[in-house]
């Protein structure tokens, strides 16, 4: 399936340590969910505000790599968003993390499911809680690149650039790939 991104992708950006490409899908609106990669779901122009974007993050059973994602995104993410996280019934400790990230305000929304419902199903649920035009659906081990502008930034440049596209992906680190996560990833 991922060859078929490829051959289909219209516009290839380097920039720094990541790659953005466009899709083009006609008047179709789409979300395309690919292990690895950072999704964005393109709907009307925010009018130029700077409305926040939500970031939908799915888990289950990765409570150390979580803690990591979570801290790459408020670290690396300088527009304004919310974090919106679907756990999928984890049993290491997970849970007890996401309520406090959440009692703390760095967590915007969690959502506990009571079974796996794998990253399909996580997706579907925490859909329902996302309220912006633009958002982002991830998973546990893909952290954002550092940029400047940020990383969110340049997805919605992108996007209003083309609106003719129906989804942007940008490809993220694995976190359980990376030897260095760098400086600002570090305890």
């Amino acid at each position: 399936m991922l060859s078929g991104w490829r051959n289909w992708a219209k516009r290839l950006a380097y920039s720094g340590e990541a790659m953005v490409f466009c899709v083009p899908t006609g008047s179709w609106r789409i979300t395309v969910t690919l292990r690895g990669l950072i999704t964005t779901k393109l709907m009307a122009d925010t009018g130029g505000q700077k409305k926040k974007i939500d970031i939908l993050l799915a888990t289950y059973q990765r409570l150390a790599l979580l803690k990591i994602t979570v801290k790459a995104i408020k670290l690396r993410t300088k527009y304004p968003h919310r974090i919106i996280v679907v756990d999928n019934n984890s049993t290491d400790g997970t849970k007890e993390w996401l309520r406090k990230q959440h009692d703390r305000g760095i967590i915007d929304e969690v959502i506990f499911s009571d079974r796996n419902l794998g990253l399909g199903g996580a997706f579907q649920e925490g859909l329902r809680k996302v309220e912006s035009e633009y958002f982002i659906c991830t998973v546990d081990d893909v952290i954002p690149p550092k940029m400047n502008p940020c990383w969110l930034e340049q997805e919605l440049i992108i996007a209003k650039e083309n609106p003719e596209y129906g989804g942007i992906a940008m490809k993220g680190a694995r976190v359980s790939k990376l030897k260095n996560l760098g400086e600002d990833l570090k305890n």
